[in-house]
């Protein structure tokens, strides 16, 4: 994650109510394993950095098993998990590309 990027997410996690709720919501990320969810039928796009150490590549590649849409996997080199703020240039033009061909 670019330096700037740190300090702002510490000058946001760096109070204590703002913490709380970012470990909250991860421990009931684990709760949603049990939870019955139907396929994903609008249209798709995945981007996913390769250098992502959260979510490996079987995982990315898999979460196409689970969408009866149109589904597109990017894979962006270099990348980690926070890919918003290490690529917001990639992103953007991807999301616009996906918004023009699904209108």
């Amino acid at each position: 994650m670019p330096g700037p990027a740190v300090e702002e997410y510490l000058s946001v996690l760096g109070e204590p109510a703002a913490l709380e709720a970012a470990v909250a919501w991860y421990r009931a990320a684990g709760t949603l394993a049990s939870v019955e969810v139907a396929p994903i039928s609008v249209p798709t796009l995945y981007l996913w950095g390769d250098a992502d150490h959260s979510v490996g590549a079987s995982a990315a590649r898999w979460t196409a098993d689970f969408a009866t849409g149109p589904f597109r996997f990017e894979i962006v080199p270099g990348v980690g998990h926070f890919i918003t703020d290490e690529a917001p240039d990639i992103v953007t033009a991807h999301v616009l590309e996906h918004l023009a061909a699904h209108p």
